[in-house]
Parts: structure tokens; C-alpha cells; sequence
């Protein structure tokens, strides 16, 4: 079977062995599978691949752990990515780390979940932003003085001498005219961002290959080659509640796991696979398969890396199809800017470092400072902060993010004052923030059919509950009915919305005279 290596035994003289052990040092890495010594002398034409499931729409950002190491180790091996889109082993549904028996899922939605992740995952390499006219537009509109070409990086940590330390563990960094602040250009977080490489990952889908097997050649030819024993039976599902009874897929999905592995062995050279930690078994199951069936000395050089988990408050993997935590999406060109911004913003210490340690494209000693400053000063959300302008800028541009910190002066910086708003303000909630253009024939209407018409809430309790534990303000003023109504006249036609820690633009649009 294959052999877990030790790090003692793992240093090699090799040029990779030594980055992988890095990376494990750096906390990027969980296990290293390995046979022997991985040869230096890799070519192009050599790959290593990371396989997803599409059982959601959406990747969420634990995938990007995985798909940044698979940036990483590429990008310094001189391997070709590849990501390989589970189209045919999601109907199987993967058992590893699964409390409960994965839901069935048709073929109508993987055909969607499929073309969703395809998207996804070509975005983040590949960035699509709104049109720069129209930014350009927008923010000559909102402040035609103003120049936006250059503002501090991390303008959102209010403590300059902080902000002026971490800034200088940040290459690109650029004093300005008066020396008192870093300044950089339009491309600097590109430069920093692992995803902003130019060398983007393949996309395959395994139904390529796994729809043409025939199924009594492939029982003969691989299903002999896998004992049932503990390791393949011993997945936590199993183990928590002590089945005796379970379904024949669950032993199947690993061994179609192994195939994929195989065949991209053959037909791509792809040497190693990348996967979370709960991968361990099925990755290391694809080598047993490539010993026993390889029918040259290649199987030697395979190998296999895990990542750590993104682990959500629950103290669960956040994962596609767990439904009791808050995910956080991968975001596509048309989703809101300042919703992601303030997701980021709100994640815990342990989960924003794991992500910013695995996107940053910095050496090790800078990432080693950066992340003591983090644990010195965790009441400023260090990592939260970098993260946020990081992802935003590289997702949606820099222009946005200009936008979301002057939202943020507008919206936070008001409290206890005069609940008044500028026209300048109100331009940029409209700009930044998700809106509602309400028609109606009355001059008034009541919160709660707002909040329910617009799909904010699908149900009238979760709207009751959620005024009753004071979760809902209107211009910053609490909500205290569901028939609490809305007026609009003629000096006031919006209305800014807070729904827990959502904002919301309520607008009157004034229907057309007949």
C-alpha cells in the first residue's frame, strides 16, 4: 500500500521535494503521499489534477484553498493544471467526511451545477467586471473632482502607523509624494494574487471518459484489483453511527475516483492529485490502482497532496451541500460587491488567515511577519481586512472598492447623528448596493409585504421573528411592526433597508402616464 511519508524521511535533495515540504511548513499542505523521490526534470507536458463535485451551483471560498495550492505547485513545478468537474461521479455522491447519505440529484441539475461551476471557475482565473465606461460613468457622477487612480492600499484599517507596517510586508507597495503613506497602481493585487498567474488550469469533465466505459470490462479489468477492507470501508459516516448496512455506492465512488486518476495518467501524464483532507483515502486508493496497472516503472513518480478544510462556526467542513452554516460564494460578474466585501469582513480569525495564507503569492519569511501581526492584534481583523480588498478588487476591480469604503463612510459613520443622506450618498447606495424599485398606484405600503415581494424573506414568520429580535431598520431606525408602513412623497422616494447585517435600497418608481 502506499506510504504515508514522515517529514524526516521526506527531505530530498530535489528542488520540489523541498517546496513541497514548504508548503506543508507554510500550513498549505496536510499529508504528502509519495513512492520515492519526485524528479526535478519535469516537462510541460506533465499535469497534476484537482477533481469537484457539481452537487451545488456554486463553489464556495473553501474551494479556493485547493485551487490555489493547485496554482502554486503548478506554477513553481512546471506542471499543467487541470480541474476535472465531477459531472458523472456526483451521481454516485462522494461518502467521505458525510454525517448523513448524500440526496439524489438528477441530471437536469448536474447539466446546471456543471455549467455554473464551469463559469465559476473560469472567473476566478479570468476575471469579468462591469464595463469600465460604465464605472467610469458612475464615479465621475458621484464625485466629479475626484481622482481614482491611486488611494492607500488597506484604506480600511483607520490605524495608520498598523496600516503602514502591514503594508510593508506587501511588495509593490508605493510611497507617495509626501512619505506618509503607501500608494500602489491599478495592478498591484494582481501581482500578489495566485489566481492572477498566466497559467489558468484546464477544465475537463469526467463524463468524457466515464460514459464510454462498458461495464462488464470494467468489473473485469478493475473492480478485482480493490479488497474491501478497512480502509476502503472506514469513512466517517459509517464509523459515527456504526452501520451494517450501506449503500454499494459508497465503496463504488473511491474506486471511480482511482479510474479517473488512472486514465488521466495515460492520457495527460498527470503525475499527482490534489485534494481536501477528507480526500486522503480515495487519493491514495488512485495510486494502489496505477501500481497494479501501470505497465511501465511511471507509478513510481505519482504522488498526492491534501489540503486543510475551510471549518465554518459549527466547527464543520464548509461544504456545497451543508445546509446549517452560511456559505460564501464564489462570486460571478453580476453579484453585489459590497454583500461579498462584508461576508469577507465577517469571517472567523481561523478561516480569513487559512484563505489569505493560500492566495497570497508572497515569500514565506513576509507571510511568517504578516502572520504574527494577525495573532498580536486580532481586534482589528487584520486578515479579514486584507482579504476583503484583496478578493473584491481582483472579482470585481478597484473602482468597486472605491465605492464599498465610501458606502462604508456613508452607512457606518452615521449612528446617533441626523438620519439625513446627500444626493452623493444616495447615488452610491444605488451604485453599490442591491436595490428595489417599487411601483405603486398608493402613496404607501407596509415592511413586511416589502420585505416578503421582494424575496428578501420567503416566509411571514421569519419576518416576524426577525423584527421581534430587532434585526430590521429602516434609515437606521428599528422596524418594530410587520404593519409598520412606508411612505413615500415628494422629498423622499428611498429609503435605505438594514436586514441583519444586509443593506437594501427601497426606491419609488413613478409609473409612466398612459
Amino acid at each position: 500500500m502506499t506510504k504515508l511519508t514522515k517529514e524526516n524521511d521526506f527531505i530530498a535533495d530535489s528542488e520540489s521535494g523541498s517546496f513541497l515540504f514548504t508548503l506543508k511548513n507554510r500550513g498549505l499542505l496536510e499529508k504528502i503521499i509519495i513512492r520515492e523521490k519526485i524528479s526535478p526534470d519535469y516537462k510541460f507536458q506533465k499535469s497534476i489534477y484537482l477533481g469537484i463535485d457539481p452537487s451545488s451551483r456554486c463553489l464556495h471560498l473553501g474551494h479556493l484553498i485547493p485551487l490555489a495550492t493547485l496554482q502554486r505547485i503548478s506554477s513553481k513545478l512546471k506542471l499543467r493544471g487541470i480541474v476535472v468537474i465531477g459531472k458523472s461521479t456526483v451521481l454516485i455522491g462522494d461518502p467521505s467526511d458525510q454525517l448523513k447519505k448524500r440526496k439524489s440529484i438528477s441530471l437536469k441539475e448536474v447539466q446546471i451545477n456543471t455549467a455554473g461551476i464551469f463559469k465559476q471557475i473560469s472567473n476566478l482565473f479570468h476575471p469579468r467586471r462591469k464595463s469600465k465606461k460604465k464605472l467610469d460613468l458612475i464615479l465621475k457622477k458621484i464625485n466629479p473632482k475626484k481622482s481614482f487612480f491611486s488611494f492607500p492600499i488597506l484604506a480600511n484599517i483607520e490605524n495608520k502607523t498598523l496600516r503602514n507596517k502591514i503594508q510593508s510586508l506587501l511588495p509593490n507597495g508605493k510611497a507617495n509624494k509626501k512619505g506618509d503613506d503607501n500608494f500602489y497602481d491599478i495592478k498591484s493585487w494582481e501581482k500578489i494574487i495566485i489566481f492572477s498567474k498566466n497559467n489558468p488550469p484546464e477544465i475537463m469533465l469526467n463524463s468524457q471518459w466515464l460514459h464510454r466505459l462498458r461495464l462488464i470490462n470494467f468489473l473485469e479489468r478493475f473492480i478485482r484489483l480493490f479488497p474491501i477492507n478497512s480502509k476502503l470501508i472506514n469513512r466517517r459516516r459509517v464509523r459515527s453511527k456504526k452501520e451494517t448496512n450501506f449503500p454499494l455506492s459508497e465503496l463504488l465512488y473511491p474506486v471511480i475516483q482511482a479510474y479517473d486518476f488512472f486514465f488521466l495518467l495515460g492520457k495527460k501524464k498527470c503525475l499527482a492529485q490534489i485534494g481536501g483532507k477528507d480526500q486522503l483515502t480515495n487519493i491514495t486508493l488512485g495510486l494502489d490502482l496505477i501500481k497494479k496497472k501501470s505497465k511501465n516503472e511511471e507509478w513510481k513518480k505519482t504522488w498526492g497532496v491534501t489540503t486543510p478544510l475551510l471549518i465554518g462556526k459549527n466547527k464543520e467542513k464548509v461544504g456545497k451541500t451543508n445546509s446549517r452554516q452560511e456559505k460564501i460564494t464564489i462570486p460571478n460578474k453580476t453579484d453585489n460587491a459590497f454583500t461579498f466585501y462584508h461576508q469577507l469582513i465577517n469571517l472567523s480569525d481561523n478561516s480569513a488567515k487559512l484563505l489569505l495564507n493560500s492566495i497570497l503569492d508572497i515569500p514565506n519569511n513576509s507571510w511568517e511577519m504578516l502572520a504574527n501581526e494577525i495573532l498580536k492584534q486580532p481586534k482589528e481583523k487584520i486578515a479579514q481586512k486584507i482579504l476583503a480588498e484583496a478578493l473584491t478588487t481582483h472579482f470585481f476591480g478597484k473602482k468597486e472598492l472605491w465605492l464599498i469604503l465610501n458606502l462604508n463612510n456613508s452607512l457606518y459613520k452615521r449612528r446617533g447623528q441626523e438620519k439625513k443622506y446627500s444626493k452623493k450618498d444616495i447615488k452610491i447606495f444605488i451604485e453599490a448596493l442591491t436595490y428595489f424599485s417599487l411601483t405603486k398606484t398608493t402613496s404607501q405600503t407596509t415592511i413586511g409585504k416589502i420585505l416578503l415581494e421582494t424575496e428578501i424573506f420567503t416566509k411571514k414568520r421569519n419576518v416576524l421573528l426577525a423584527i421581534k429580535n430587532k434585526k430590521i431598520k429602516l434609515d437606521q431606525e428599528q422596524v418594530e411592526s410587520f404593519w409598520d408602513k412606508l411612505v413615500f412623497f415628494k422629498k423622499k422616494k428611498t429609503f435605505l433597508l438594514q436586514v441583519k447585517k444586509n443593506f437594501y435600497v427601497i426606491q419609488q418608481k413613478i409609473p409612466k402616464a398612459l
